[in-house]
C-alpha cells in the first residue's frame, strides 16, 4: 500500500512528485543516513538528471516538549519551519549551504525538509583520516565558509563537526535551523568556540585546533568564549544525562554496600562466579597504597580494571561523607561530568560505599586501567625522550587550563602516561579533586605547574625537558611576565613544597631565585 501523499508547502510540483515516489520505494527498506529521537535523514535516488537528495524529517516529540513544538508550529517557529527559512536566505546570497528543494508535511503530521545532496566527506570523516597538509587546506576552507557566513550577518548557532561537509568547491554548512543574526564579535567568538570545543571532542589535538585559529585569525582571545560554552554545554548536558536512569544504574549487590554504575558495565562484586571482584581472595596485583587506602590492578574477564579503595578514617569524616559523598561517590559524579567536556580523566566504571551504622565507612571506586605509569615513575630513555614527553606534557596542562579544567592535587603520583613513537597520552586518576570548568587566574596556573614540577624527581627530567614543557605550555597559553620570571617562581614554590625534586641541576643567575630569574639553558 502506497503511503499517503506529502503536502507540501513549497517546490517545484514534479520535482515534488518525484519525491513521494523515491520516498515511498525507501519505507519498502527504510536504511536512513542518520537517525535520532529528533530527526531522520534518507538520502534517495532520484531519476536522472536529477541528482541525489536527503529527505529530512523532523520528529514529533512526546509530553511537555510536545506542547511546546505545537506552540513553535502555531508560531510558524518549527525546527523544519526555522531550517527552510534559512535555508532559503543564504541559498540566495550564495553562500555555502546545500541548496533547498522542498518543504512540507506528511500525513502523521511530521514536517520534512528537501535538500540536495552534498556529495564529499563529513568533517568526522576527514579528522578520522588526519593528514597534516590536508588538515591546512580544510582550516582555510572552514574559514572561507565560515567567514562568509559571519560576513553575511550571520551566526551558525549550532556549528559542530557533523554540521560541516567537505566538498568539491569546499566546505558546506548544514543544519541551519539555529542560525540567528549575527550581533557583534561575541556571537562570531561563540561560533568558533562551539567548532573548537566539538573538534577536540572528535579527537582533534592542540595543534589541528591551532592551526585552525591560525586560519580564523584569532588567538587568544577565544578562550573567554571557550571556557563560557564548555561551562554552559556540561551544566546542560549533566542535567539530562547524569542521573539514575539515564547514564547510571543502581548497584546495590548487598545490604552493607551501595552504589553506581555507569550504564553497560555489568558484574556483582560478590558473586562467586567472578572472582576477580570478590571481597576476598581476589585475583589483584597493588600497585599503590595511601595512607587511607589502596589501589590495585584487577584481573577482569575482558580488560584490567583498577580498583581504588579508600576509607574515611575517622567517625568524624564519615559523617562529613554521609552528607558530601564518599570519596569514591565524589570521584565517580566528578568524573561522569568532566567526561562530558573532556578525555582527561581515566573512564570510571563503577563505585561501591560500604556502611557501618548507616555511615559510608569506605568506598571502592572502579575505573578502566589507562597508560602504562605513572608520571612519577617515568624513566626516559635519553634526554630527547625526555624533552618529547616534556613539551607533550606542557602541552596537555595548558590546553586543560585554557578550558578552564585543573586539579586540586595535580602531582605525577596522579597523572598515567602511555608513550608510542607517535605520540604521548596522559590521564589523571585522582578523579575527586579535578575542578572546572571556571576562569583560573594565572596565580592558580602558576601553582599547578609548581605542584607536579615538584612531585617529579630531578633524574626523570633535566633542566632542559623541564623547560621545554614550560615553553610549550606558554606558546600555547602565554603568561602576563616573562617566561623567565614565570619559571624562577616555580622554582621557588616547587623548592618550598619539599617534594621529590630537589632543583639539584637547577643553577640560578645572580640570587635569581629571589629576583625570580633563571636561565632558559639551566632552566626550571
Amino acid at each position: 500500500m502506497n503511503p499517503p501523499p506529502i503536502r507540501w508547502r513549497k517546490g517545484d510540483t514534479q520535482l515534488c512528485a518525484r519525491v513521494e515516489r523515491a520516498y515511498a520505494r525507501a519505507l519498502e527498506d527504510p536504511k536512513p543516513i542518520h537517525s535520532s529521537s529528533r530527526r531522520t535523514l534518507h538520502r534517495l535516488g532520484l531519476p536522472p538528471p536529477e541528482t541525489d537528495i536527503v529527505l529530512k524529517i523532523y520528529h514529533r516529540r512526546r509530553g511537555l516538549r510536545a506542547l511546546r513544538d505545537a506552540l513553535k508550529r502555531g508560531l510558524g517557529r518549527s525546527a523544519a519551519r526555522r531550517e527552510w527559512a534559512a535555508l532559503e536566505a543564504t541559498s540566495a546570497r550564495g553562500l555555502p549551504v546545500p541548496e533547498p528543494l522542498a518543504h512540507g508535511r506528511l500525513a502523521t503530521g511530521e514536517e520534512i525538509c528537501v535538500i540536495r545532496y552534498v556529495p564529499g566527506r563529513s568533517l568526522l570523516e576527514v579528522l578520522a583520516d588526519f593528514e597534516a597538509e590536508a588538515w591546512k587546506t580544510t582550516c582555510q576552507a572552514l574559514a572561507d565558509s565560515i567567514g562568509a557566513l559571519h560576513a553575511a550577518g550571520l551566526r551558525h548557532g549550532d556549528l559542530h563537526a557533523g554540521n560541516l561537509r567537505l566538498g568539491e568547491a569546499g566546505i558546506v554548512v548544514l543544519d541551519l535551523q539555529r542560525t540567528r543574526r549575527l550581533r557583534g564579535e561575541k556571537g562570531r567568538l561563540t561560533d568558533l568556540a562551539r567548532l573548537e570545543f566539538s573538534l577536540r571532542r572528535s579527537g582533534a589535538s592542540g595543534s589541528m585546533c591551532r592551526s585552525l585559529r591560525s586560519a580564523f585569525g584569532v588567538g587568544t582571545e577565544l578562550e573567554g568564549a571557550l571556557l563560557d560554552f564548555t561551562r554552559d554545554f556540561q551544566r546542560g548536558r549533566a542535567r539530562r544525562h547524569l542521573r539514575v536512569g539515564g547514564a547510571w544504574e543502581h548497584l546495590d549487590p548487598s545490604r552493607r554496600a551501595r552504589g553506581l554504575k555507569t550504564r553497560g558495565f555489568d558484574f556483582d562484586p560478590f558473586d562467586p562466579a567472578t572472582p576477580a571482584f570478590a571481597s576476598h581472595g581476589m585475583s589483584s596485583s597493588e600497585i599503590r597504597r595511601t595512607r587511607r587506602g589502596r589501589v590495585c590492578e584487577m584481573a577482569a574477564p575482558e580488560h584490567p580494571i583498577i580498583r581504588k579503595e579508600v576509607s574515611a578514617g575517622s567517625w568524624l569524616r564519615a559523617w562529613a561523607d554521609l552528607f558530601r559523598g564518599s570519596a569514591g561517590a565524589r570521584a565517580f559524579r566528578r568524573a561522569e561530568a568532566d567526561r562530558l567536556i573532556s578525555d582527561r580523566a581515566a573512564p570510571v566504571l563503577a563505585y561501591l560505599d560500604f556502611r557501618r551504622a548507616g555511615l559510608p565507612v569506605q568506598s571502592w571506586l572502579f575505573l578502566d586501567k589507562v597508560g602504562d605509569e605513572d608520571l612519577d615513575e617515568f624513566g626516559p630513555s635519553d634526554a630527547e625522550d625526555a624533552r618529547r614527553v616534556g613539551r607533550a606534557l606542557g602541552l596537555w596542562l595548558a590546553e586543560g587550563h585554557a578550558a578552564g579544567l585543573s586539579h586540586r592535587d595535580l602531582k605525577g603520583g596522579n597523572i598515567r602516561i602511555r608513550r608510542t613513537p607517535e605520540s604521548v597520552r596522559f590521564w589523571l586518576i585522582d578523579l575527586q579533586d579535578l575542578t572546572g570548568p571556571a576562569h583560573l587566574p594565572e596565580s592558580e596556573r602558576i601553582e599547578a605547574l609548581s605542584q607536579i614540577n615538584a612531585s617529579v624527581a630531578d633524574d626523570a627530567f633535566d633542566p632542559a625537558s623541564r623547560m621545554a614543557a614550560l615553553e610549550a605550555y606558554a606558546e600555547h597559553l602565554p603568561f602576563s611576565r616573562p617566561l623567565e620570571r614565570v619559571a624562577g617562581e616555580i622554582v621557588a614554590r616547587s623548592l618550598a613544597r619539599r617534594h621529590r625534586w630537589r632543583g639539584e641541576a637547577c643553577i640560578t643567575l645572580g640570587g635569581g631565585l629571589e629576583s625570580g630569574l633563571i636561565s632558559s639553558s639551566e632552566s626550571l
